[in-house]
């Protein structure tokens, strides 16, 4: 929790959030039920901030690394080739930022690439897996058990998570917040649990068959 910024949770619980029943139970009313769930309702600054994209974790992503999930979901955003003012490419100045928040502000500055709105939220997907799929960040991920997972913020991003900002002076009270990096983390919680369990199965055949010490007819 953040105490130098107010939230009124119960607020948006129940008006502003697009739940996902996959996530969560039905409740007696035929809806779906978040309340019914632990929530983990904020990444920055908590115990969970190795959630949020901003999070120092180096991550290879199509052959390249890079310092956050930031610095890569911002990196495919410009025109292949583009360059800034005096001639650097704005490709290579999103990689190489010294900070998310550099790299989050060149990413708004650059010429975006005409499809990245019908792309963007494959990309997010993507970069996800790159930081989560066989790293140390996993297990750390797995361990947040059911809990729904809401990418509360006070920067006005209510598409891939909530603003949660009382009395916000953008009028986010009155947006519906889509939450899309919560969502994908769930998704992708729930496909590499299924994974490890199927990786798991597979040892314990293996050992099996070891044990055995004898060709299966």
């Amino acid at each position: 929790m953040m105490n130098e910024r107010e939230t009124d949770r119960m607020k948006w619980w129940g008006t502003r959030l697009h739940v996902d029943p996959r996530f969560c139970p039905y409740g007696k009313d035929g809806k779906p039920d978040i309340l019914a769930v632990p929530i983990i309702d904020m990444f920055d600054y908590t115990e969970n901030a190795f959630l949020s994209n901003f999070y120092p974790f180096e991550i290879t992503y199509k052959d390249l690394t890079f310092a956050t999930t930031e610095h890569a979901y911002q990196w495919e955003k410009p025109v292949e080739g583009c360059v800034d003012g005096v001639g650097k490419l704005w490709s290579d100045k999103i990689r190489f930022a010294s900070t998310p928040t550099k790299t989050k502000g060149f990413g708004r500055r650059c010429s975006l690439r005409p499809d990245w709105e019908q792309v963007k939220l494959k990309i997010m997907k993507a970069v996800l897996i790159a930081k989560f799929r066989d790293t140390n960040l996993w297990p750390r991920l797995d361990a947040t058990g059911d809990a729904y997972l809401i990418e509360g913020n006070t920067w006005h991003d209510n598409c891939f998570g909530i603003c949660l900002k009382k009395d916000c002076e953008r009028g986010c009270w009155e947006k519906r917040g889509q939450n899309y990096l919560g969502l994908f983390l769930m998704e992708l919680r729930v496909i590499l649990r299924s994974h490890q369990q199927q990786m798991d199965m597979l040892d314990k055949l293996e050992n099996a068959l070891i044990e055995r010490g004898e060709p299966v007819e």
